[in-house]
């Protein structure tokens, strides 16, 4: 698959909610994400840990109030996705949330993502 379509791809899966199955179709099995949402980013490695991580934020939510995906913007073997969440967290006051996702592609699948998030900032 080319970047373009793996962009298109996961905008269409993620704005259905459909993230597991993004992440079984398009990641690398050794996929590196990077989140900076505050002054140390973390790190996660792999596909296994990657859906944990994200079992374990949706036991964290209590209300997501909106949600909003930005059509992608491709370049060579990266793009970018904006997201806007409306969410409250349990035992916290709701919360927009802005964050932008960039990817790389190579071989076909995502080998890397980096997400840039308000969430610690607001």
């Amino acid at each position: 698959m080319t970047t373009n379509v793996i962009a298109n791809r996961i905008y269409s899966l993620y704005h259905t909610n459909q993230y597991r199955k993004a992440f079984n179709e398009l990641y690398d099995t050794n996929i590196l994400s990077i989140l900076y949402s505050g002054k140390t980013p973390t790190q996660t490695i792999g596909k296994f840990n990657l859906l944990e991580k994200l079992k374990v934020f949706k036991k964290q939510v209590d209300v997501i109030h909106n949600h909003k995906i930005f059509e992608p913007i491709v370049n060579n073997n990266h793009f970018i996705l904006a997201m806007e969440v409306d969410v409250t967290m349990k035992g916290m006051k709701r919360k927009k949330v802005k964050e932008i996702g960039v990817y790389e592609v190579k071989n076909g699948k995502i080998i890397k993502e980096e997400f840039f998030s308000s969430m610690a900032y607001n």
